[in-house]
């Protein structure tokens, strides 16, 4: 029923069956943020509450957002994920203010932080500042982060040892509209790869399959010497941002995905 309920086609036709089309197409990004805020999955992979329970926070973008994306009270222990001009990234302790916003359209809330050129503000009891050994790769608040997809996946050596973020299997599950049509409403796993070890770090439903996922930033931010890293995943009408940390991750597995942010359009 989820996945028929969370599908934008489902969705449209429901509102025309009630109103014009004008009204239709105007309610339908409100109907889909309110039912599904976040891509919903089972499994390994899934998201829980408690990952993206905004009282617990433990990462966000300085950046504008709706009243209903961030906590009212933003808290403390911040640190700030920066790279200084000698190509170095560091974790500075870090003030966050969450603040009005009167000109930023549709956003009512404002993320600012004490140092203007954080890249996230991250906070986890594994986290210390200080130095931290970044990837290879090229990330910054102007550079861009790297996309991977099926047929390039993004790969990286780090610290002796060979990443690989990629897609994993696609799982199909044909679901049967209210007017015949057939959708897929399965899903296509994302991978992490390190040598012969394997984890599922997230997964999304093939009906919104035409997004994006970024590799944001990655390095040894908690200090064991394993990688660390932030994506980004754009999705149909919004965002979900998340951290994944090594240290606290379970038995047999490379990372824990601590915390999430989602964000929507219009």
């Amino acid at each position: 029923m989820k996945d028929n309920f969370c599908n934008i086609k489902l969705i449209l036709q429901a509102l025309q069956s009630k109103f014009n089309l004008a009204v239709m197409l105007y309610y339908a990004p409100f109907v889909f943020a309110l039912l599904c805020p976040l891509p919903s999955f089972s499994a390994e992979g899934e998201y829980t509450k408690a990952e993206t329970n905004l009282n617990t926070l433990a990462i966000i973008k300085p950046n504008e957002y709706k009243l209903d994306e961030v906590p009212k009270n933003i808290g403390v222990n911040w640190l700030a994920l920066v790279k200084s001009s000698n190509e170095q990234w560091s974790l500075f302790p870090a003030t966050a203010k969450n603040g009005e916003c009167s000109v930023c359209g549709l956003s009512d809330r404002k993320i600012t932080s004490n140092q203007p050129n954080a890249l996230f503000l991250l906070r986890h009891k594994d986290l210390k500042p200080g130095p931290v050994h970044s990837s290879p790769l090229n990330f910054g608040v102007y550079a861009g982060a790297h996309l991977f997809e099926n047929s390039s996946p993004v790969d990286m050596k780090f610290n002796g040892r060979e990443y690989r973020f990629a897609w994993g299997e696609k799982r199909s599950k044909i679901t049967t509209l209210e007017d015949g049509e057939k959708i897929d409403s399965g899903y296509r796993s994302i991978v992490l790869i390190r040598g012969e070890e394997k984890q599922i770090i997230g997964k999304r439903p093939l009906w919104n399959d035409e997004g994006t996922h970024m590799l944001a930033w990655a390095g040894d931010l908690d200090g064991d010497g394993l990688l660390d890293f932030i994506i980004e995943d754009s999705f149909y009408n919004g965002s979900l941002t998340c951290l994944y940390l090594s240290s606290p991750a379970p038995k047999n597995k490379l990372v824990k995905r601590v915390s999430c942010y989602s964000t929507s359009g219009c």
